[in-house]
């Protein structure tokens, strides 16, 4: 959906347990266009259920559009999942604002236990990008399918008290890569940055190199 340009959009709220779940075989997409959007104590859920073969070549996607700020908080969580034992890929995860915050020990997520890949999560942003309060930005794959990239382009950034960008591989694919761009000041106070290879033992040399995830400051 597109909307045409001098349009004005009104705030969005999702408080209060809200949920849109799109979960089914793939597909599915969640898109909110918003002036302030505020998603607090509540759930945005896509990808394919367990066991499921996606009947689409066109993964879903999560899509957050606010031309002012996006703020998620209070616990909620955004997941664009693959679940176990499923046949497909899942869509990304895109947050396209002026500010953005994640607070709260929220998530942003886009992961596989399935055989396909997860999405990315991909958060662009003119000015400020806040992540605080033990919140989450994470990729995962527990199965033969890869996880997907992060990629954080803002104006400025801040990471504080335990947050996290991770991306992780419990399976034989391969994890993601972090990614973050900011043009102005960053702050980065008791955070981790997090590419993990768990749970594989024995990993010959050659393989480890192929599977280890990148990280890409560049401030």
């Amino acid at each position: 959906m597109q909307f045409a340009n001098g349009v004005p959009r009104s705030d969005v709220s999702l408080i209060n347990n809200s949920q849109i779940d799109v979960v089914a075989r793939g597909g599915g997409s969640i898109t909110i266009n918003a002036n302030n959007l505020k998603i607090s104590e509540s759930f945005l859920i896509a990808g394919i259920e367990d066991g499921a073969k996606a009947d689409s070549n066109r993964p879903g996607e999560i899509i957050l559009n606010a031309a002012a700020t996006a703020k998620v908080e209070q616990n909620s969580i955004i997941q664009n999942n693959a679940g176990n034992d499923s046949e497909g890929n899942v869509g990304n995860v895109r947050i396209n604002a002026k500010s953005f915050a994640i607070s709260d020990e929220s998530q942003l997520s886009s992961s596989t236990f399935g055989q396909g890949n997860a999405g990315n999560v991909l958060i662009q942003v003119s000015e400020a990008a806040n992540l605080e309060s033990a919140s989450r930005i994470f990729t995962v794959t527990g199965d033969r399918g890869n996880a997907g990239n992060i990629r954080v382009q803002a104006g400025s950034l801040t990471l504080t008290n335990n947050s996290v960008l991770n991306t992780t591989s419990y399976g034989s694919g391969n994890a993601g890569g972090v990614f973050v761009e900011a043009n102005g000041a960053v702050f980065l106070s008791k955070v981790r940055f997090l590419l993990h290879l768990d749970q594989r033992e024995q990993v010959p040399q050659t393989e480890l190199a192929a599977l280890q995830s990148n990280l890409d400051l560049s401030f």
